[in-house]
Formats: structure tokens, sequence, C-alpha cells
């Protein structure tokens, strides 16, 4: 059924069969209670092209959505896909109200996909019957905040893309709520059930907040395994200087959040396969896995470990951007640094600060300084370690530095033994300078961090070298999965009641 642009149709309660429906601009409405049955594919094209539907739309083909908008403007109906394996693409983002996956095979996106619906309170959903989602390296956002917005019977979601391929987030609006989140992820080659839960017991705060996630598989037989690592991590060293890799789970999850002040605090319960513990180049004790969080540093969480059902759950932990694996509890990932910090005291003096919870033959800390417009790091100062100690330990290095321009700091830890790792960086602003707007490190690749952002920053925006939009984030200082973006020179810039700051960064 092809459709004339800049046409109306109403659809009435009663059903309608199509073998194909091509929209090329038209406004296509259907009332409650009305059926569209589509035997094949529908497209939705031209300028003004939308499916404004409150009934039920099947289609047995792929759904392609090309039109500038987000197909189903503010409606509230369902779209089932009936068909065999089918696919959701196309060059604009469409919002599905109710969707569901019915049929046979799987269902692939091609682009990103939002469900709950457009309107002013979300209340659709995504039901996943028996059948399975492949995000193929895209996102899915789930608007409608309440924990029921995502059902199943067998069904699952596969997220199992790296990073080289891409992550395939599920990004869930939940704002200020609590419950129970269950991301129903799986694993396509084995069938296996690997649910991701956030059991949220403090609400977060920020009406627009999302958490989102994704996980992915590494091959057990390669040497090391574990690999690819997740976008901007180099390496499983342990504390000792020795590659981890045969004591750490062939698994990694990828936790993101974003407009919130304060990250929700959860629960968490990750799943995961006795393949990726007990085979290959892998010499664990399963009863002896821990959760390990990476954000800046490795933490070694807390854990229950279920070798039955095989989870893994940690609580208490707030959902902030992190890296997560498991490792056996007697070859932990470097752990010792809490937290590393500069900031500028006064215009001749940055007073840097930083904390170690454990510390194993630790000789001490080279302290690196490199200042905007210099072509590399120089060492200022040593401060000697405590060796051995369970204990935290807070240490302090005032730098004299009267520099205009940002500085970036480093710690080099040295062993005993002459071992030595590098901390993450931290951006200092210039002397004189109220607000300095710094991205880090820069150039980059998946994942920047922000400095200096105002304090009533509404939005952050990404503009490429032809000044156009690529990217909004809310008020948040970390901006990632940046990877799928063209290599070059971007701006970065922040909205805010004061107006705009901006940064340039180079992505490489």
């Amino acid at each position: 059924m092809r459709l004339i642009k800049q046409t109306i149709f109403w659809l009435l309660p009663f059903g309608a069969h199509a073998q194909l429906l091509t929209n090329n601009g038209a406004v296509i409405s259907s009332t409650n209670g009305s059926i569209v049955v589509v035997n094949g594919a529908v497209l939705n094209q031209g300028a003004t092209g939308e499916l404004n539907n409150n009934g039920t739309i099947t289609i047995s083909g792929d759904f392609t959505h090309n039109a500038p908008n987000n197909c189903f403007g503010n409606s509230a109906g369902e779209v089932s896909l009936n068909g065999g394996n089918q696919t959701i693409g196309g060059s604009s983002v469409a919002v599905f109200n109710y969707l569901e996956l019915a049929g046979t095979g799987t269902k692939t996106l091609l682009q990103d996909a939002e469900v709950g619906g457009a309107y002013a309170a979300p209340a659709g959903a995504i039901a996943l019957n028996n059948r399975n989602l492949d995000l193929g390296a895209h996102q899915l956002t789930v608007r409608n905040p309440d924990p029921s917005a995502i059902t199943r019977i067998s069904g699952f979601i596969i997220s199992e893309t790296d990073p080289v391929a891409g992550y395939s987030f599920v990004r869930w609006n939940i704002g200020a709520r609590t419950g129970s989140y269950v991301i129903p992820f799986g694993n396509a080659s084995t069938g296996a059930y690997l649910p991701y839960t956030a059991t949220i017991t403090a609400a977060g705060v920020g009406a627009t907040g999302y958490i989102r996630m994704a996980t992915y598989p590494t091959v057990t037989l390669a040497n090391p395994n574990n690999r690819p690592l997740p976008a901007g991590m180099t390496s499983l060293i342990d504390v000792s200087g020795i590659e981890n890799a045969p004591h750490v789970l062939d698994r990694w999850w990828v936790l993101g959040n974003g407009g919130y002040t304060t990250a929700p605090v959860a629960n968490t319960q990750f799943t995961y396969r006795d393949s990726e513990w007990s085979t290959g180049t892998n010499t664990i004790s399963e009863p002896a896995l821990q959760l390990e969080r990476m954000t800046n540093v490795w933490n070694m969480m807390p854990t229950v470990t279920n070798i039955t059902a095989n989870t893994l759950t940690t609580n208490a932990q707030p959902l902030i951007p992190s890296f997560w694996t498991a490792a056996e509890m007697f070859s932990p990932l470097p752990v010792e640094l809490l937290s590393f910090t500069g900031e500028r005291t006064s215009d001749r003096e940055v007073q840097l600060k930083w904390i170690t919870a454990t510390e194993r033959n630790n000789a001490g800390f080279e302290v690196w300084r490199m200042i905007e417009g210099e072509e590399d790091y120089a060492e200022i100062g040593w401060v000697a370690g405590e060796g051995n100690s369970l204990q935290m330990i807070t240490y302090e290095l005032p730098d004299d530095n009267s520099a205009t321009t940002t500085s970036y700091y480093k710690l080099k830890q040295v062993d005993s033994d002459g071992q030595f790792t590098w901390t993450p960086i931290v951006a200092v602003k210039g002397a004189g300078v109220r607000t300095e707007l710094v991205a880090y490190p820069n150039p980059a690749r998946d994942r920047i961090m922000l400095a200096g952002l105002p304090d009533n920053t509404k939005r952050i925006v990404l503009f490429d070298a032809t000044g156009r939009l690529v990217r909004t984030w809310n008020n948040t200082s970390l901006l990632d999965g940046l990877g799928d973006l063209e290599r070059g020179v971007y701006n970065i810039g922040t909205e805010s009641a004061d107006g705009m700051t901006s940064v340039r960064v180079v992505l490489e």
C-alpha cells in the first residue's frame, strides 16, 4: 500500500491488511482498537512521514524509519514484530510506545531505538515474550521508569558486542525511582540467560536520570585472556606487577549513568556462565570470585557468590560510571589507590592529595606534571610510601605553580623492587581563571572527563568541526560512548544560566 505525501489517513476500529506499507510523507492515524496487519515490511519516510498509532500494527517484515522525527509522535499504540528474523533500522530513531516481539527468529537493531512512548508520562513497555532482541552495537532506551517496563517469558536481550565493534547498551530512564530493575541479558550462542539486576534502595537525585548497561564475554583460550579490555583500560596487572587475566572472569559489564546530581544506590546482581571461569587459560576457584569495580582505580567489592545460580551480588553501591568484572579474592586487581585529586588553592600553588587503601612493598610516589603547551610530563616531586599497610593513608604535596593554563598531574607508584604503575591523570585550572572547562584525556578515544563544569549546567553538547551537533548529555562529568564517532577535532559546550563555555578536544 503506497501512500501519497501529506495525505492524512484515519484507520477506524477494524482490521486493515497490506503486503508492504510505504509512507512517503503522510500522517497515518489509527484509533484505539484498530488493527493494521502488514504481511511484509514497513518504510516510513518523507519530511513529514508519521505513524500516529493508537491501535495495533502487526508487521511480518523489517521496520525502517527515515523521516526526521520519532515516527510515532505522542501516540500510545502497539507495534508487534510478528515475522521471522526482523530488523529495526533507518536513519532516524523511532520511539515505540508498546513494542512486542512475536513470531519466530531474532529481532535486530540496525539503529538506536526507544520504547515507552514519547508522551509526558511514558507508560509503554517492551515485551520480549519468547524472542531475542540483538542490539547489534546500538542502544535500546526504555523511557518508562517503572520496573515492569521490560517483560519476558524466555526471550532475552543480546548485548555481546565488545568495544571494538561498539558497546550494545540498554538505557533505562528511571529518574528518581526505587525498585528492582532487571535487564534481561542473554548469550545467543548458548542460550544462557544472564540478567543484570539493580534493586535501587536509595533513589537518585534527578528527574531525568538514567542508568545504562552493556555486557560482553571474552575468549577464555586467549593468552592473555579477558581481551579486548573495556575502552580506556590498558592492562590487568595485579598489585605485584603480574598479568592477572588467568584469575579474572571472562566477562565485562560496562555501567553508565546521566542526569543525576546524586547517583542512585542499589543492591546489584551480575550473572555469568561456567565457561567464563572454568575453561581455557583460566585458573580460577569459583567460590573465591569477588566483584571488582573500576572507576579510576580498581576496588574489590564485598560479594555474595552463588556458584549454583552463577550470580555475584554486592549491596549498597552507587550506580556510577564504571567497569565491572570478577576476580579471585586471592589474586585481586590493584586496589590500593582510593583517590587522587588536585586543587588550585591560590594563584601560586596547587595542592595534590591522594589516598591509599592498601599498600604492598610500596617505596613511594613520583609526582609528574605537564602544563598545557608543554610537550611532555616532567617529574616535580617524590613522596615516600609506607611500604606495607592495610589502613587508609593520606598523602599530600603542594606544587609551586603559577601557570595560567591548565596543568595535568599523574603519579608513578614505585614498588621496592622497581616495578611501577601510573595513576589516571587529574587536571587543574590555571592561575587567575575563575571558571575553566577542562577536558581530559585530550586527545581521547572513547571517554572524556570534564572538570570545571558550571554549578548550574543544564546540558552538555558535542559539535564536530563543521559545527554539526552530534551528541548531547545532561549534567555529567563523564562523556562516554565516543568510540563510534569519526576521529578528528570536536568542541564540547556546556549550557547553563550563565551562558555557554566550551573546550576543544581531539578524538584519535
